[in-house]
């Protein structure tokens, strides 16, 4: 036992030397209030039946980790396997971010003292090509008590940096114009809102996530009537109209407020 706990020391010396790094715990925020327009006004589109016509969203934007192909690291006897996932919680030490597992562990199959340990990614904010897998050692203590940087083997990490938006926030907005059917002049249209809600609490009073609340509503239009119609906000040009198919141009974007 006592030799185990001088091999395991010997390890944490060897690892704290051979590039350890402490990182700055952030959330890697990117603005609020932020507007995405999924489509592009002005510009002729065509869609298939059932396919996405326009769409926004609103809210707390964030970026996050994506890994999408699976990937190992190891440092002497230490060993980590990710499998593609998405890293939230994000650090940052002014140069990389950092993103940590909560379900792929590190193996140690000589001491044992770092088995169990959170595998992570690095991504270099200025480089995407110098990413790596590490190792997150700061829960043991003592010796190499760091995040520990380990060698690819094998596959080369494919890494995104993906924005995302927070639905759970309050000012969450999301609103989606679909293309649901046409036949005999009549166009129909399946119209999509979410908005944020208040955050909601638990039995011990405690804060928790409330889901958006959603509004869904199917629009008709005669396009005998007028070939520009008006949904959400948006104005759209139909130019061309079939039970398969729908040619068109947003002339001004869906609503934001």
């Amino acid at each position: 036992m006592v030799c185990r706990s001088v091999l395991a020391g010997l390890i944490c010396s060897v690892l704290m030397i051979c590039g350890c790094q402490t990182a700055k715990k952030t959330v890697s925020v990117r603005s609020s209030h932020e507007v995405d327009h999924y489509v592009t006004v002005g510009q002729t589109k065509e869609v298939q039946l059932g396919g996405k016509i326009a769409e926004m969203m609103k809210g707390d934007n964030f970026d996050v980790l994506e890994l999408k192909n699976n990937i190992r690291g190891t440092f002497g006897p230490v060993s980590c396997d990710l499998s593609p996932q998405r890293f939230f919680d994000l650090e940052d030490d002014g140069t990389y971010l950092y993103g940590f597992s909560e379900k792929d562990r590190g193996d140690d199959s000589f001491a044992g003292a770092w088995d169990g340990r959170k595998c992570g990614i690095r991504y270099n904010k200025l480089n995407s090509m110098d990413s790596g897998v590490v190792i997150d050692v700061r829960e043991v203590g003592g010796i190499g008590n760091d995040i520990n940087f380990m060698d690819i083997d094998g596959a080369i990490p494919e890494i995104e940096m993906t924005p995302m938006v927070n639905i759970y926030a309050e000012n969450f907005l999301q609103r989606t114009i679909k293309f649901e059917s046409y036949a005999n002049d009549y166009l129909t249209l399946y119209c999509l809102e979410k908005k944020g809600s208040q955050q909601g609490f638990d039995k011990q009073g405690n804060e928790k996530s409330v889901d958006p609340e959603m509004q869904e509503k199917v629009l008709n239009f005669d396009l005998t009537e007028s070939k520009t119609i008006e949904v959400m906000g948006a104005q759209i040009e139909i130019i061309e109209a079939t039970p398969d198919k729908l040619v068109y141009k947003v002339l001004s974007p869906l609503s934001s407020k």
